[in-house]
């Protein structure tokens, strides 16, 4: 890669909590407008390379029991790999659950992810509180060797990448979000989604990237590894509208168009 140039690996994702300030069915009345949504995109725009389910694969059970009809299109697009579901099943809180939970939870999530064609083998754990120092040790029993984190990490210890260790030497190579926006990192630093009265331009997105990438938060070595994120955020998805933002690069993920929920419609 040149001077000057800056490989920027991009991951249209969403966080989901499938019950939190509301009940269960208000927020699946929110996802299947998400839903909806990324799935008309990904069969419209063949830039919108992939997709990712927050680790989870609830979510698409959640889905087509009220959109039923639309099972053989995510079979296909997660046979194709467009879609990515699990590792998990749900996301879970690693501290309140016991131990043979966390592996039945990665199980079925597995299962559930193969019965629809494929599964994700990355070791998704972004929203999660805090993490138990056996962590590594039982995603290596899967298979998984890789996780992306936000909390429970010390940033001034440990930076934007690295090996994260079990008492019994089990490792997986580790990326840490930003500390403050975590997932949120791309929507918050580069496409301004805060600022809903600003009109977006992509040439001042671009310095931001630029900015973003080479911060303290950062740490050393993100922009060789992963420099921003793109994500979606689920949130009153009624009153949130997406704007799809494209990016360029010579990686295959970054062809896509990258998804940021802003608080007020506007036109991107």
């Amino acid at each position: 890669m040149s001077a000057g140039k800056l490989l920027a690996y991009y991951v249209p994702s969403t966080h989901w909590d499938r019950e939190w300030y509301e009940p269960f069915q208000h927020f699946r009345y929110d996802l299947v407008e998400v839903l909806d949504e990324v799935l008309d995109t990904l069969e419209r725009d063949e830039r919108y390379v992939c997709f990712q389910t927050d680790g989870q694969s609830i979510v698409i059970e959640d889905y087509l029991e009220i959109r039923p009809e639309r099972a053989e299109q995510v079979r296909r697009l997660a046979r194709a790999g467009r879609l990515r579901l699990g590792p998990w099943y749900t996301l879970p809180d690693e501290f309140i659950v016991g131990p043979e939970s966390l592996v039945r939870n990665l199980e079925e999530g597995l299962r559930v992810g193969r019965a629809f064609g494929n599964v994700s083998r990355v070791g998704f754990v972004c929203d999660l509180f805090g993490h138990i120092s056996q962590l590594p040790q039982i995603l290596r029993g899967f298979g998984i060797e890789t996780a992306y984190v936000f909390r429970g990490v010390n940033e001034d210890t440990h930076r934007a990448v690295f090996r994260w260790q079990s008492p019994d030497g089990s490792e997986v190579v580790t990326y840490r979000f930003g500390p403050r926006e975590g997932y949120f990192d791309y929507g918050a630093k580069v496409r301004g989604a805060w600022e809903t009265t600003r009109p977006f331009n992509l040439e001042e997105a671009a310095q931001r990237l630029m900015r973003t990438s080479t911060s303290s938060d950062s740490g050393p070595n993100s922009t060789s590894f992963c420099c921003s994120t793109g994500a979606t955020t689920w949130r009153s998805s009624r009153r949130h509208r997406p704007c799809w933002t494209p990016c360029g690069g010579g990686d295959p993920m970054s062809k896509c168009s990258i998804p940021v929920w802003t608080s007020f419609p506007r036109r991107c």
